[in-house]
């Protein structure tokens, strides 16, 4: 729900206008009552704007935590595919299935072909 600012603003300096006028005459207690109830009317949007908000942001995070979640199993299923896939790969594999021996190069193997 939109607030309306400067409606507030003016509803205020309307109000502050009026209980120096009342002040002045002497009318303490109903200017501190009129005071008070402009202060509550003026301030009650706001009060249930922040409300909506917290509301709002509570249930944001909840739908992100939900999807955080959500991300993590797909992270996780994905890196099973690719050990998977990384383990039907290997040269090792590939070599086996078509009866071919394989054999890694040595650690140094430059300084063998050197």
């Amino acid at each position: 729900m939109p607030i309306d600012v400067k409606h507030v603003e003016q509803a205020l300096d309307q109000a502050k206008e009026v209980v120096a006028e009342m002040v002045r005459r002497g009318m303490l207690e109903n200017a501190m009552r009129f005071a008070l109830d402009n202060l509550k009317t003026a301030l009650s949007p706001l009060v249930r704007s922040l409300t909506e908000l917290r509301e709002s942001v509570a249930d944001l995070r909840r739908s992100l935590e939900m999807e955080r979640a959500q991300r993590r199993d797909e992270i996780g299923g994905l890196r099973g595919e690719i050990a998977h896939l990384s383990f039907r790969f290997t040269p090792e594999r590939i070599c086996a299935e078509h009866g071919l021996s394989f054999e890694p190069l040595p650690p140094d193997h430059i300084a063998w072909t050197g």
